[in-house]
Order: structure tokens, then sequence, then C-alpha cells
């Protein structure tokens, strides 16, 4: 059977639709996923000194490692793996409730951005609503110098 020169029009013009169509649903239904980013409202807050023994601190150390103490009381704390953050994170929620939970998390300087993000991600999925990021206080890192040096 022999194609005259309309038929193979025709054919190719059905090729560059299907393909078009194709790539336009592929390219729409591979969008990215992202997780919402929830700023604070501007009220000045210091979180190094809170009084309330309803903060859980964590600080970021290197090797994936944190320590995470409740209230003002950073003798009592305890060393975990990264991982384990959702551990202590639950223990404050039972102590407490998700409500009156707050938990600071400062990351040392030689905690990673990766074990930060892990720790973020810890707090969207233990739906904890009162969280922020500050740097260590001084008496925390000279704490943490003196009960740390192996790590």
């Amino acid at each position: 059977m022999k194609l005259n020169s309309k038929s193979i029009f025709i054919i190719i013009l059905g090729l560059i639709v299907v393909s078009t169509v194709f790539f336009m649903i592929t390219t729409t239904m591979s969008s990215p996923v992202v997780m919402e980013l929830k700023m604070p409202k501007d009220e000045p807050r210091d979180y190094n000194n809170q009084s309330s023994n309803s903060t859980l601190t964590l600080v970021l150390l290197k090797n994936n490692m944190l320590y995470g103490y409740f209230g003002n009381n950073i003798n009592d704390g305890m060393n975990l793996e990264i991982k384990e953050a959702s551990k202590i994170i639950l223990e404050g929620v039972q102590k407490f409730t998700r409500d009156s939970l707050v938990v600071v998390i400062k990351p040392s300087e030689q905690a990673t951005y990766k074990n930060t993000v892990a720790i973020l991600d810890a707090m969207a999925i233990n739906k904890i609503k009162k969280y922020s990021m500050v740097d260590m206080s001084k008496e925390e890192k000279e704490f943490i110098n003196k009960s740390q040096p192996k790590l």
C-alpha cells in the first residue's frame, strides 16, 4: 500500500498533537511538593530567659546528636540522637499540653543544616505550634563545652 503526501502529513500532525498533549499533562502532574512556611508575628520575645517550666530546649550538637532539657534545668537534660527527637518532644507533650509546650531550638556552631531541617520537620510532624530558633546563651555554650567534650 502506497501512502500519498496528504496521508503522511496527517499522520505526522497527529503525532505532534499527541506528543504535545502528553508532555503538557506530565509536566502539570509532576509539580513539586513544598512545606508551608509560617512566619511569626512581629512581637518581641526572649526565649533565652523564659521562666516557664513548659519549655523544652533542644540544643543541636555535632555527630547527629542533640541535648534536650525542660524549663531552665540544663543539668537534668539528656543526650539523644536527632532521629530520637520525637521521643523527647512527645515526653514534653505528655508532661504539659500540646498547646502550652514551647520548644526552643538552639543550633550549636557544629550543628548541620540537615539536622536543623530534621528538627523543624519534627515540629511539623508532632504538631507543635509554639517553637522558635534562637542562638545559644553563654551559659549553655559553657555547659555544652564542659559536658560534651567527647562528641
